[in-house]
């Protein structure tokens, strides 16, 4: 979303009231936002300003960025683990 839009990191992170390292390591996804940085991310790019909705939509986001770049070999990784977490929550 930031790319799209041409905002640098720092840009992002003023906002957010957070440093440039941190706005990385969100994007790599090493750390995710607090609730308050999710909020002002939302109201920043004129999400819907429900906490839930703004995560969701942030969330989304980074799944389409890691699933484009991602590799074949690495998005079959990604689909055994997907398939091996949605299985560990069932009952036998």
């Amino acid at each position: 979303m930031r790319r799209e839009r041409f905002l640098t990191q720092h840009q992002v992170a003023d906002v957010m009231g957070i440093t440039q390292a941190a706005v990385s390591m969100h994007e790599s996804g090493e750390r995710s936002p607090s609730s308050k940085g999710l909020e002002k991310l939302a109201d920043y790019y004129h999400l819907r300003s429900d906490l839930f909705e703004g995560r969701s939509v942030f969330l989304k986001h980074q799944i389409e960025q890691t699933m484009k770049d991602a590799t074949p070999s690495e998005l079959n990784q990604i689909l055994s683990f997907i398939y091996t977490m949605k299985g560990s929550g069932r009952k036998k």
